[in-house]
């Protein structure tokens, strides 16, 4: 044996490399990878959409307990326009809920089962932006 030889106890000559040397030219940028950026960038304004939304519901909810127990007043202008405002956004939303759920009397589960939607939505579409 060659006593200037390199002889660790750990390297075997013989074993393969855990990462192999790439051979040939490098393959450049990924083909799909622009379409993946397309994808990414969809699914992050969906996810900011739906946060909007949740804080959407989450304001005409807090405001429709205000108003109920007359802690802000719907008589003035701004207030008015605001309630209103959201109104018309959340109304769409919450009017085939409440046809399908039962009627509780005065509680009103439509802003939950919205934003459970919502959560589940944001859920989906963040593991879907994953596989991208």
């Amino acid at each position: 044996p060659n006593p200037l030889a390199f002889n660790h106890p750990k390297v075997d000559p013989g074993r393969r490399s855990r990462y192999p040397r790439r051979r040939g030219p490098d393959p450049g940028p990924r083909r799909n990878s622009g379409a993946r950026a397309d994808m990414t960038s969809i699914g992050l304004i969906l996810l900011m959409i739906l946060n909007i939304a949740w804080w959407i519901v989450i304001v005409q909810a807090v405001m429709s307990w205000l108003i109920n127990f007359d802690v802000i007043n719907l008589r003035q202008r701004f207030v008015y326009s605001i309630w209103s405002s959201l109104n018309r956004l959340t109304e769409p939303l919450y009017r085939p809920i409440r046809n399908a759920l039962p009627s509780l009397g005065g509680l009103d589960l439509s802003p939950l089962v919205v934003l459970i939607g919502i959560a589940a939505l944001q859920i989906i579409i963040s593991q879907n932006l994953r596989a991208f």
